[in-house]
């Protein structure tokens, strides 16, 4: 009897540095950078540096819409149906079928709208539950959406529970979408805790101070396949909670260390060990701290190391969907992309970090994430070929 692998067969993303996939991945190939300074007239005027959509992005490239019933979608939603619609197209899914399940990441969804009950307006808008039916309305999937909202690792979460869904043979295909946005609400409260960054983030960097915070939706497609089919698949994972702190990360690592131990046991042998980490790394003093930590007790440290974050910033509930989408572009094209911002070891554990673009042929890797409340997730991608 034939394994069933969970495979990633497509991926789409919007960032405020590109409106695609491709191009997103070509940007970062170059160096690009999105964060730049915006003003917030709502903040009282204050100028703040953030990764930002443009609000005409979601009406270029429109494909036809499948399904759609005349839901009126918020910016973020347009966004977020935007990435589903081209997966649903390319891959003439049928979002009405039983074996076609949707998962939702998100931390914040339409909090702006949370404005509303100050001025008496009745409006549900805000409530995460709402944002996920508001997508499934409009294509008109069968199955209410699994909403994940668990800080940042919510999107690797989404995966890692999709990947889950499709080995207990429940579901055939799953497509796991999210978004976030880099609004005032979200801005406000990263500046509380003095955590935003003077400058774009600079991730593992000595001279990092702080996070950059960028607008980004996403959607991956996971299908089951039978093994022996040549493909990126997703093999497993593990989350944990190191309960440290409301906001701060363990001082060890030991946590995230499990994660990834894990991560690396569901790796078949014949693909290696993972060459490349995809790591959080948000550019903050102690989340940066603790990820080199980990790498360094579950043996993990001579693995490159690269964050995604310097080019479009920390895309939240997004950001595990957004980078394991290139992450899976990485391995296609046999590419480790650098750190944008990096240029001195600033970790208590000095990583082998990605200092530029390079090519490299790697059949295994993995991708890590942490969050406010202790929340720690890593899941592995290997090819099967």
């Amino acid at each position: 009897m034939s394994t069933i692998l969970t495979i990633l067969r497509d991926a789409e993303i919007i960032t405020g540095l590109a409106d695609s996939l491709d191009g997103n991945f070509t940007a970062m190939k170059k160096g690009e950078c999105s964060i730049k300074t915006h003003l917030f007239e709502d903040l009282g005027g204050k100028r703040l540096l953030a990764s930002r959509v443009l609000p005409e992005t979601p009406c270029k490239n429109t494909d036809k819409q499948p399904h759609a019933t005349g839901v009126s979608l918020s910016f973020l939603e347009t966004l977020v149906c935007r990435c589903i619609e081209k997966i649903v197209h390319n891959n003439k899914i049928n979002t009405a079928s039983p074996d076609v399940f949707l998962i939702i990441s998100t931390t914040k969804g339409n909090i702006d709208f949370i404005q509303d009950i100050v001025t008496g307006k009745k409006n549900n808008s805000f409530l995460l539950s709402s944002f996920a039916a508001n997508i499934q309305s409009h294509f008109g999937f069968v199955h209410t959406p699994l909403v994940v909202s668990n800080a940042c690792i919510s999107g690797t979460q989404a995966v890692l529970f999709g990947q889950r869904l499709i080995q207990s043979g429940k579901y055939r295909q799953i497509i796991v979408a999210g978004g976030d946005l880099a609004g005032s609400f979200t801005l406000s409260g990263f500046e509380s805790f003095k955590a935003l960054s003077s400058k774009p983030c600079r991730p593992f960097d000595k001279d990092r101070d702080g996070i950059s915070i960028g607008d980004g939706a996403g959607a991956i497609l996971l299908d089951a396949a039978s093994e022996g089919k040549k493909c990126i698949a997703v093999s497993g994972g593990r989350t944990t909670n190191d309960a440290n702190h409301i906001s701060g990360p363990s001082r060890t690592g030991e946590e995230l260390a499990e994660c990834i131990r894990f991560a690396m046991s569901t790796i078949p042998e014949y693909a290696g060990k993972p060459a490349v980490i995809q790591a959080h790394g948000t550019g903050t003093i102690y989340n940066d701290e603790m990820e080199s930590k980990a790498y360094k007790t579950a043996g993990a440290d001579t693995c490159f190391v690269n964050s995604y974050k310097g080019y479009f910033g920390h895309t939240l509930g997004a950001a595990g969907i957004i980078e394991t989408a290139i992450l899976w572009k990485c391995m296609q094209t046999n590419t480790v992309l650098k750190t944008l911002g990096f240029s001195a070891d600033g970790t208590p554990v000095p990583l082998n970090i990605a200092r530029e673009t390079i090519s490299l042929i790697y059949t295994a890797c993995l991708k890590t994430a942490a969050g406010f409340a202790g929340t720690n997730v890593c899941i592995g991608l290997y090819r099967t070929d």
